[in-house]
């Protein structure tokens, strides 16, 4: 849902959806949901323009990301890296 939230750029329901997948990944404890999350909250606030916001989600996605052979963290981290540097640039 937040994919085609995004695409579609309907960005308030993009960070709905992934202040929802934070809390659940709270919830239940699951760091490597958690690190999606924050890097889902990261690229939706660059593209709102909140770049201080942004910066803080990748930071946090990058740093919550699991070990070397989670599936999670070999999607998330170059994109969060990506979007971080992204976000530095601007």
């Amino acid at each position: 849902l937040w994919n085609v939230a995004l695409v579609r750029g309907d960005l308030a329901r993009a960070s709905a959806t992934a202040d929802e997948l934070l809390v659940l990944a709270t919830v239940r404890g699951d760091t490597a949901a958690a690190a999606d999350a924050f890097a889902k909250l990261g690229q939706t606030t660059l593209h709102q323009g909140d770049f201080t916001a942004a910066r803080t989600h990748l930071e946090i996605a990058l740093m919550r990301a699991g070990n070397e052979a989670d599936p999670t963290r070999l999607r998330e981290t170059p994109r969060a890296a990506g979007y971080l540097a992204w976000v530095l640039w601007y």
